[in-house]
């Protein structure tokens, strides 16, 4: 993957982001909201992106959107975790990473085949403002969990909103993007899996055990992360 730090400044990527990364369990984000918010352009914001991506005419039926070498971001969720955003034509994959020892291993994605969501809110409560807004997509919440409108909205205030008070209407979407669908679709510990969701989409489901993935790995290096 080619990161991009200065992505993480880029309005037109937030806008953008939000934009692309909702409406799989709930309506997807108010783009023209989103954009506003970030001082852009619904139009200017997707030429962005699509170049951002690597588009082109076609890369649907050829790659079905998926490139080897895509353009991303990184950024740490704790001192020795990185959450790596790959952001391909046709969809969005998160990775957990770590250097000593070297791992990384799929914890979402946002797609035609998406698979979420990703995180618990207690692992999420305490992460950067960018770190925290990239989880959004992945963590399906209620909006009544201790300290979550606040979190997010002060995650918000730190990207380069157009303007702060943007973010209180931002927060509003993202809950309800996520808080409806998601209700039916708890967590709960398995003494074999670790922190498994009953959402089947999920990287870490029984489901996707079954399917052979190593839901246990995935736990224990966000674990071992903490």
């Amino acid at each position: 993957m080619r990161a991009d730090a200065a992505a993480l400044g880029e309005p037109r990527f937030w806008a953008a982001f939000l934009c692309v990364s909702f409406g799989q369990i709930g309506d997807p984000f108010d783009s023209a909201l989103a954009c506003r918010a970030f001082g852009v352009s619904e139009r200017v914001a997707q030429e962005w992106w699509q170049k951002f991506t690597g588009w082109y005419d076609g890369v649907l039926d050829e790659t079905d959107g998926w490139l080897e070498n895509p353009s991303g971001v990184v950024v740490a969720l704790t001192p020795r975790l990185a959450l790596e955003v790959e952001t391909h034509p046709g969809g969005t994959e998160f990775f957990v990473s770590s250097v000593e020892p070297p791992r990384r291993r799929l914890v979402g994605d946002v797609g035609p085949h998406w698979r979420l969501p990703m995180f618990r809110w207690e692992e999420a409560r305490g992460l950067s403002p960018h770190a925290l807004v990239l989880t959004l997509p992945g963590l399906w919440v209620q909006g009544t969990e201790e300290g979550c409108r606040a979190a997010v909205e002060n995650a918000f205030r730190a990207l380069p909103l157009s303007d702060e008070k943007a973010a209180v209407p931002l927060t509003e979407q993202w809950i309800g993007a996520v808080s409806e669908g998601g209700s039916a679709y708890a967590w709960s510990e398995s003494p074999t899996l670790g922190w498994v969701s009953s959402a089947h989409w999920s990287t870490r489901s029984a489901e996707a055990a079954a399917r052979g993935d190593d839901v246990r790995a995935l736990n224990e290096l966000l674990q071992e992360g903490r």
